[in-house]
């Protein structure tokens, strides 16, 4: 019985020194395998921040070109504002010119823009009373029209069939046209 217990002994030794031995290449493949995807952790780590910091950077680029455009956009409109705002104040002007400098404007208008002899002319109704029968034109017979119209000055020129519309609304409109770029230049240079 004593050799069975050496024996038995001597498995229970080998077996510990095998189980020592899988449990010590166990640890060293455990730690191995660890060192492994703690290494791909820290690429995959660093490879998310810097993605993660490209991604900031896009964001940022694309607020700061939306804010440029905003920007851009705001004094694009302030710009249209003041343009808008001359226009308004040469309209007052014109309105409000005195009434023989506005007398010798209508009767060139009459002159220039007239294709016959006998035109019929509309004002607004200030200008009628103020004017009435006093537009002269050589050449032209002018007969006022009893109609006065609803615009702030200038007037339409009404020959047969044909209406021509030299009404301050309509000449400033079609000035505009011509003149925004320049207007623009002086104000925004």
């Amino acid at each position: 019985m004593d050799s069975i217990s050496k024996i038995l002994d001597a498995i229970t030794a080998e077996g510990s020194a095998e189980a020592e031995k899988i449990l010590e290449n166990g640890k060293k493949s455990a730690e191995e395998t660890f060192k492994l995807y703690e290494k791909e952790a820290r690429m995959d780590e660093d490879d998310i921040f810097e993605k993660a910091e490209q991604r900031a950077k896009e964001i940022q680029q694309r607020s700061l070109s939306q804010a440029g455009i905003e920007s851009r956009n705001i004094k694009l409109s302030a710009r249209r504002e003041a343009l808008e705002q001359v226009f308004a104040l040469a309209e007052e002007k014109l309105t409000a010119m005195e009434p023989k400098k506005k007398k010798a404007l209508y009767e060139k208008l009459i002159s220039k823009f007239s294709t016959s002899q006998e035109v019929t002319v509309q004002l607004n109704e200030q200008d009628s009373g103020t004017f009435g029968k006093k537009l002269k034109v050589e050449g032209v017979n002018i007969d006022l029209d009893k109609a006065c119209g609803d615009f702030s000055g200038g007037l339409v020129i009404k020959e047969q069939s044909l209406e021509t519309n030299c009404t301050f609304q309509v000449m400033i409109e079609n000035a505009k046209k011509d003149m925004e770029s320049e207007i623009a230049a002086m104000l925004f240079a």
